[in-house]
C-alpha cells in the first residue's frame, strides 16, 4: 500500500490555495479603500459642524484661509490628507494631479453659503474622480464622480 500524496494532488491543492488567497487579497484591498472613504466622509461631516460653529453674528462663515487655521478643522483636513496618501505640510494638491488635498471650502471667500468637499481614496485608480460633498443647505453627495463637486451658482453640492 502506497503512503503519501501524488504530485498532481499536491499541485491541485496548491492551485486552490493560490486562487482563494488571490480572491481574499482583492476583497481586503477593496474593503480597505471603503474604510478610508468612510473616514474621509466622517471627517467631512465633522468639518461641516466646525464651520457652522464658527459662523459670525452676521450669519457668514469664514473664508477658506481662516477656516483652515481653525485647529480642529486643520486636524481633520490633515487626517483626510493621510487617507489620500499625501502629507499636507506644504502640499496643496494631490501628487500628479491638479486636485486639492484635504478638505476644501468653496467658495474660498466668506459668505453664508458654502460647500465642503474632498476627493475620496477609492477614486485614486480613476485619476481621483470620486468625491464627497456637504453644503450649507444640508445637501450631501458622497459618491460624486467628475471634476467639480461644488457648484458656485447656486452654491452647493453637484
Amino acid at each position: 500500500m502506497k503512503k503519501g500524496f501524488t504530485l498532481i494532488e499536491l499541485l491541485v491543492v496548491i492551485a486552490i490555495i493560490g486562487i482563494i488567497s488571490t480572491i481574499s487579497i482583492t476583497f481586503l484591498s477593496s474593503a480597505r479603500l471603503k474604510v478610508k472613504d468612510g473616514r474621509v466622509i466622517s471627517n467631512l461631516k465633522q468639518a461641516k459642524t466646525i464651520v457652522e460653529l464658527n459662523r459670525g453674528s452676521d450669519g457668514n462663515v469664514p473664508a477658506q484661509n481662516i477656516v483652515s487655521d481653525i485647529p480642529d478643522f486643520s486636524k481633520l483636513s490633515k487626517d483626510v490628507c493621510a487617507q489620500q496618501g499625501v502629507s499636507c505640510v506644504g502640499v496643496t494638491t494631490i501628487p500628479s494631479t491638479s486636485k486639492p488635498a484635504g478638505i476644501i471650502k468653496s467658495p474660498f471667500s466668506s459668505g453664508s453659503g458654502y460647500c465642503l468637499y474632498s476627493w475620496l481614496p477609492s477614486g485614486k485608480s480613476s485619476d481621483w474622480s470620486k468625491a464627497a460633498c456637504v453644503d450649507s443647505n444640508g445637501k450631501t453627495n458622497f459618491s460624486y464622480t467628475g471634476d467639480t463637486p461644488c457648484s458656485v451658482s447656486p452654491i452647493g453640492c453637484n
